[in-house]
């Protein structure tokens, strides 16, 4: 009975056991999901701050130490960025029956994110063309972003970008 009584009670912890970590695993999947939309979103905003030359997103966006790399492999702060993009020195283009176009929709291409607790880094192809102050930027490229949350909220804190010779992912 004893014998009995023990067998029954070890197996009640374990299964116990079993379904805390199951939960633990089942938590630990869904907050990287929600992680991942979270980061989305302010990618998302990212870009269409960038569109619409909104500063005051922009600055939300983007940590006070920002990182910033051109595939030309020049390296800007966050002030000289934001200048950039507020003066239009970059702008995106297409070429279509040989005339260059601006571009109204930046096309997310291969994108993917990585969860790293409180980082995130998010990866993208990038097809089109852009000028920076009135020279084409090499393309296509591939890039990363590094998001980190700080204050409560996913600031990005480096963007670098290389050239690439594939034209699809």
């Amino acid at each position: 009975m004893v014998q009995r009584f023990l067998i029954l009670s070890l197996l009640a912890v374990a299964s116990c056991c079993v379904s805390i970590n199951l939960l633990s695993a089942q938590n630990g999947a869904t907050s990287d999901e929600v992680i991942k939309k979270e980061v989305l979103q302010a990618e998302d905003e990212r870009i269409q701050s960038h569109q619409h030359r909104d500063r005051s997103a922009m600055e939300r966006i983007y940590a006070a130490d920002l990182i910033w790399t051109f595939p030309t492999g020049e390296r800007l702060t966050k002030e000289q960025f934001l200048d950039i993009i507020l003066n239009e020195k970059l702008k995106p283009y297409v070429v279509s029956d040989g005339v260059q176009k601006p571009v109204t929709t930046i096309t997310q291409v291969d994108r993917k994110l990585y969860v790293f607790g409180n980082t995130v880094v998010v990866t993208r192809f990038a097809p089109m063309m852009e000028l920076y102050n009135g020279k084409p930027l090499p393309h296509p490229r591939r890039f990363f972003n590094v998001y980190v949350k700080q204050d409560g909220r996913w600031q990005l804190v480096t963007h670098h970008s290389t050239p690439v010779t594939e034209k699809s992912p």
